[in-house]
């Protein structure tokens, strides 16, 4: 847990409490200490469990209760809540981080398909992160694979065509096509 969540966690009374009910409080008490504010940010929520199946089902009630206290608070914050594990939150308190930050970073990476600094990614902002993983998403989308224009919807500028190479592209196609005529062709019947 953060400095943040300790902060907001110490103002209130939670001991007793349906997770329901519980949620409901946090989020309140959020809110009233600025932590949670309309617009553009992103609040992050880490769930753990050592049954996967209990993990789920409280992922499920979590996500619904948070929207729901969102609503009546009149709150329109995105929410991210992620399923962490033992070690991961193991790893975020080496860090200095949360769970879930660290889950979201860990999907940032997986996103981007690139290497980057772990510390230098848990210092950005969450709703920075989770642009960047929708954008990736949505560029993975547009992806055409194999013979997929021939029978999906496909908008012509996505399709690469060889009469598009630049010159450069065509003098590297021109070196290959010389290769294979001079040293490849010669000697397949070998």
């Amino acid at each position: 847990m953060n400095n943040d969540g300790k902060a907001v966690l110490e103002k209130v009374e939670i001991a007793h409490k349906s997770m329901e009910r519980a949620i409901e409080i946090i989020i309140s008490q959020a809110e009233i200490d600025g932590y949670i504010t309309p617009g553009d940010e992103t609040v992050v929520i880490g769930i753990h469990s050592s049954n996967v199946d209990t993990q789920q089902k409280v992922m499920e009630r979590a996500t619904l209760q948070v929207e729901k206290s969102l609503d009546n608070l009149e709150v329109s914050t995105a929410v991210s809540i992620k399923q962490v594990s033992t070690q991961t939150i193991e790893m975020a308190k080496e860090m200095g981080t949360t769970g879930g930050k660290l889950e979201l970073v860990e999907e940032y990476i997986e996103s981007t398909g690139t290497e980057v600094n772990t510390e230098e990614l848990i210092e950005k902002p969450v709703n920075e992160l989770n642009e960047v993983i929708k954008n990736s998403k949505t560029d993975k989308e547009k992806e055409i694979k194999g013979g997929a224009f021939m029978v999906q919807k496909t908008n012509p500028s996505d399709v690469f065509i060889p009469e598009e190479f630049d010159e450069e592209q065509r003098m590297i196609a021109q070196t290959c096509q010389d290769f294979l005529d001079t040293e490849v062709f010669p000697v397949l019947d070998r």
